[in-house]
């Protein structure tokens, strides 16, 4: 195809990039001039970039960051369709497969960014207790859902039972489950936990974690039957977010099902947890 029939495809194509990132639980934003439409995951800027006939991904990070995002998803595309420039990274051509490939492939990402992008709802300015200098100087996001000395304050905080929680749980279409906590039997999943990515640097949560914790995950058909408990850890939260947890925290309770926030403290120089009320939000 040319350059223009490309386009012509990519912008026919908006109601299908749009379903795709609503079924994903993101938020999808169309440019002013309709020329862009786009989405953050997990600090990237993914987009389904029509003006310039491409998918990109990594504006607004760093030229390290965009270096590693490249190496990333040549992993998954051709190398040869993979350009990896200074300010993004274009995947060409555009498919809505490759696009749903590409947000799941993103989704899945366990790059520890230098520079997240930064999304509408997410946090520029609040952040919450940093980790360095304390005795989790090491931890990121993986050890805050895989590692027995924190998920052990997590649990304490929470009632969940660590002797029965399962990390990495993939679900259908929805990504993967940071933790999962079993019944007594070990037989099915009733509560889920889930992690803000860029917690060691004390990352507020942001709209695509909100989505997956309170929207995605509790939908899932392996999940939804018996879940009984949702658990968010993230440095801290803004006023629009808890009110939105509490809407949703209210929807649930009809289902049963528990929210719990926690976000993370520090006393001299020891990493905890805390209870995070919005039940007055």
């Amino acid at each position: 195809m040319t350059k223009q029939e490309t386009k012509d495809f990519m912008r026919s194509s908006i109601d299908n990039i749009v379903e795709i990132l609503e079924s994903r639980g993101l938020e999808s934003n169309l440019s002013k001039g309709e020329n862009n439409l786009y989405t953050y995951i997990n600090g990237v800027k993914v987009e389904w970039q029509i003006g310039d006939a491409t998918m990109r991904l990594g504006y607004s990070n760093s030229t390290e960051d965009i270096q590693a995002l490249g190496l990333y998803v040549s992993d998954l595309f051709d190398p040869e369709y993979v350009n990896t420039l200074k300010n993004w990274v274009d995947i060409k051509p555009p498919t809505t497969d490759a696009f749903l490939s590409l947000v799941d492939w993103i989704l899945d990402m366990e790059i520890e960014l230098e520079k997240p992008a930064r999304g509408r709802g997410s946090s520029q300015n609040e952040s919450g207790v940093l980790f360095e200098g304390s005795n989790f100087s090491n931890a990121h996001e993986r050890a805050t859902t895989i590692g027995p000395r924190f998920m052990n304050m997590v649990c304490n905080a929470t009632g969940m039972d660590l002797f029965k929680m399962d990390a990495e749980w993939g679900t259908d279409d929805a990504g993967r489950i940071d933790g999962v906590e079993m019944d007594e039997t070990e037989s099915f999943p009733v509560s889920i936990y889930e992690c803000q990515s860029g917690i060691q640097n004390g990352a507020y949560l942001d709209d695509e974690h909100l989505n997956k914790s309170l929207l995605r995950y509790p939908s899932d058909p392996e999940i939804a039957p018996t879940l009984q408990k949702i658990v968010i850890l993230a440095g801290g939260y803004t006023k629009e977010h808890l009110k939105t947890i509490k809407w949703q925290a209210d929807n649930l309770k009809f289902r049963n099902i528990e929210v719990i926030l926690l976000k993370t403290n520090r006393l001299n120089n020891k990493i905890g947890v805390e209870v995070v009320n919005y039940q007055d939000f």
